[in-house]
Parts: structure tokens; C-alpha cells; sequence
């Protein structure tokens, strides 16, 4: 039996899958479920679907006309945000969901989604959520407070006459816990568009794309959560990068303080699927053992003594291991009494 990583990627990449591998149901049971805990339900269903006498369970099929409705949904309820964001002037941009499955997979509906987010400059951050609020959405309680505000720099909000989905408000777009970029005007540059009928929705670029898919990895790291869909963004990512994207990335990474955030993700992404890494020149430490990757990202993350100690994990992250890390460390203290004073005995990461 095929292993997930192997499976889904040799599927993208048009290699041949033998049948005769998927005749024992309960292992295809197993591989359903590992795909489930990782988001790549749907990647899995299209790998079967090209494989000759193999039967694709209801169980995915059904899973698919589901998404492909909440998918939409999601994409109608962005519609509408920018539509009322861009009247006030409001800078923003889309991201995850349903919208970058289009820019990293060709389609809309391949992997299920259960929000919308999108990001505006920290000084819209309190207009746009007013200007929502005022547009019948209505503000999430469990998501007010100054951890959540400033900390996290994000907020959930429904509308109920369009979806029961949520949308969630950034300013920020790491979690705490890892370095953060030195500003954001990098994501607010050349970003890409998706045209809908008499509107379009901005969206990030590949390069943008590859940074917060590498975010996404660290924040499932911290939170010892499976991260096998943010590994395989990664990897679309740099499949659509050339050498001269990925030089220029480098150089904007430097300059942002993000270098070793997308450096270390991309080599543990690489070395997940098996393929060469073109993003690294050379060897890097990555802070975890090769051999667990598997275990660490796909199979069995709540193990916490495969992970190294968050702090030490921050530290190989930051691109400067003085100023920058001090930095980030002091913000995560904060971030934590900050967590602790409005959630109680909950820690905002898995802590160590």
C-alpha cells in the first residue's frame, strides 16, 4: 500500500498507481482516515479516480459534493466582503481556502474548507470589522480580547444569510510563537487576481503563497496538529517557481526577517514527499529527525517527543538568533500571560 505522500503526489506528478495495491479494505479504510487528519481527503479521491478498477468509497464522493457547496458558498460570501470592503477603500486580500486551491491546484474544490480569510493593513484592521459588523455580520464573543486583537490579529465573524461558515479578519498572518515579517508590505504587493463575473477578488501570488503556506506549517508545528496539506501547498508552490523566483524570494526574504521560516519548511516539506528540494542550496538544520518525519507531520504529530522545545524551534526559525529572537521571545511571553488572563488555564500552543 501506498503511503499518502507517495499516493497523491505520484498522481499530480502523472505517474502510474497499480490497483491491485488498494484490494484490502481496511487499509484503504486507514489511508482514508490519515488523509482526513491531514486535509487531503479530496487529493486522495482524485488519485483513485485515475487508477483503472478501482472504486472510489461513497464516503469521498460524498465528502466531495459537500465541499464543492461549502466551497462555494465560501466564494460567494468573499464576494460580497470585497465587494463592501473596496466601497470604503478598504486594502485587502484572500487567502487559504477555496480561492488558493485555485492558484496552487486549478480548481476550487480540492480540499474542503470551513472559512474565508482575508487580510487588511493593521491600521483598517477595527474599520473593516465595524464595516462588516454593520453589514449583518456579527462578531464571534469567544474572539474579542487583546490576545486575540493584537497577539493573533485575527478575529471570526458569521452572517448567517449568506453562510454558516465563518470569515475571519487578519492584520497579522503568523501565529505567535514564530518570527514574525518586519512589515507587511510584501504581501500587499503584485498580488494576483480571480475574476467572478463583474468582480475580482485579489488573492496572493505563488511566492506570497509559498510564505504563508510555510506559516501555516509552523503554527501546525506549534500546535502538534497534522500538517500534511500545508506541506503539500508547499510543495505546489515551488513547483511553479522557477530559479529566478525563487532567487528573488530569497532576497525579499532576507529583508523581511522570514528566510529561515520558509527555508526550514520547504526542506521538511521536500524531504516528507521524497523530491529534491530547489528552494535550499545546501544542508540546513530543520531541528527534527529525517527518519520521523512521517510521524511528525502525517501520522502522529501529538507526539511530543518527536517535536524539540518550542523556544528552541523559535530560535532556529529567527534569521537573526540575537535582536529578532529576543524579540519574538519577550512578544511570546506576552502572548501567553495575554492568553492566560482571558482564557484561563488554556495556553494558546501546546506547550513544552
Amino acid at each position: 500500500m501506498y503511503n499518502i505522500c507517495d499516493l497523491i503526489l505520484g498522481h499530480i506528478e502523472g505517474q502510474s498507481i497499480k490497483n491491485e495495491l488498494f484490494d484490502d479494505d481496511a487499509a484503504l479504510s486507514g489511508l482514508i482516515n490519515i488523509a482526513r487528519k491531514n486535509k487531503l481527503p479530496l487529493l486522495l479521491r482524485s488519485a483513485l479516480l485515475s487508477i483503472d478498477g478501482v472504486k472510489v468509497p461513497q464516503e469521498l464522493e460524498s465528502l466531495y459534493r459537500a465541499t464543492c457547496f461549502t466551497n462555494m458558498q465560501l466564494i460567494h460570501m468573499a464576494k460580497y466582503i470585497s465587494g463592501v470592503l473596496k466601497q470604503e477603500g478598504i486594502d485587502h486580500f484572500f487567502y487559504k481556502g477555496p480561492l488558493q486551491q485555485k492558484t496552487l491546484y486549478g480548481n476550487f474544490f480540492s480540499k474542503p474548507s470551513v472559512d474565508i480569510d482575508f487580510n487588511v493593513r493593521l491600521k483598517d484592521f477595527s474599520a473593516a470589522r465595524e464595516l462588516l459588523i454593520k453589514n449583518g455580520f456579527e462578531l464571534q464573543n469567544r474572539t474579542q480580547g487583546i490576545w486575540w486583537t493584537y497577539f493573533l490579529g485575527e478575529q471570526t465573524l458569521f452572517n448567517y444569510k449568506i453562510t454558516n461558515q465563518s470569515v475571519d479578519i487578519h492584520h497579522r498572518l503568523q501565529q505567535p510563537g514564530a518570527p514574525q515579517p518586519h512589515n507587511y508590505d510584501f504581501f500587499f504587493e503584485n498580488n494576483d487576481f480571480i475574476e467572478f463575473g463583474d468582480i475580482s477578488l485579489r488573492v496572493l501570488n505563488v511566492k506570497q503563497t509559498l510564505v504563508v503556506a510555510a506559516m501555516n506549517m509552523i503554527k501546525s508545528l506549534l500546535h502538534r496538529e497534522h500538517m500534511g496539506g500545508h506541506a503539500l501547498d508547499i510543495i505546489m508552490c515551488l513547483r511553479k517557481l522557477g530559479a529566478d523566483d525563487i532567487r528573488d524570494l530569497k532576497q525579499r526574504l532576507r529583508q523581511y526577517g522570514l528566510y529561515n521560516s520558509v527555508s526550514i519548511c520547504s526542506r521538511m516539506a521536500c524531504l516528507l514527499f521524497k523530491i529534491s528540494d530547489n528552494f535550499n542550496d545546501t544542508e540546513i538544520e530543520i531541528a527534527y529527525d529525517e527518519k520521523n518525519l512521517y510521524e511528525v507531520m502525517i501520522a502522529n504529530p501529538q507526539n511530543i517527543k518527536l517535536h524539540p522545545k518550542r523556544k528552541l524551534f523559535m530560535m532556529k526559525l529567527c534569521d537573526d538568533k540575537g535582536g529578532q529572537y529576543f524579540k519574538e521571545l519577550i512578544r511570546l511571553i506576552a502572548s501567553d500571560t495575554a492568553h492566560f488572563v482571558l482564557h484561563g488555564n488554556e495556553t494558546s500552543i501546546k506547550n513544552d
